[in-house]
């Protein structure tokens, strides 16, 4: 074959376009690795992130949980404290209107 052979100079440029696409595509594979760290990082992070949020609505949960009894613990002294003071304040009143019928000089 001579170094004009129309198929020797064809199979050549055809391993050089095989030789090129390996390059290519060992490059591609490079890139697929390192975008697939990256990617595989970010998840590991989401997934951290993520779990905290989930730790974080747990005790937000609780805590709400403990300021709503706080508040019902709250209101049953606070309802007891006034109903005290409702019996009290009708026990002054009846001693007052009492006190003021029976006193000769009520203003009259």
């Amino acid at each position: 074959m001579t170094p004009f052979d129309p198929v020797l100079h064809d199979h050549e440029k055809r391993l050089k376009a095989l030789d090129t696409a390996h390059r290519k595509l060992e490059e591609s594979m490079i890139v697929i690795g390192e975008i697939e760290r990256r990617q595989s990082a970010r998840i590991d992070v989401l997934d951290e992130w993520m779990a905290e949020q989930a730790q974080y609505l747990v005790e937000q949960e609780r805590q709400q949980k403990e300021r709503e009894q706080k508040s019902e613990e709250w209101q049953a002294r606070h309802d007891l404290a006034m109903k005290e003071f409702d019996e009290k304040l009708n026990g002054l009143i009846g001693w007052l209107d009492d006190f003021v019928r029976r006193n000769p000089k009520n203003g009259k």
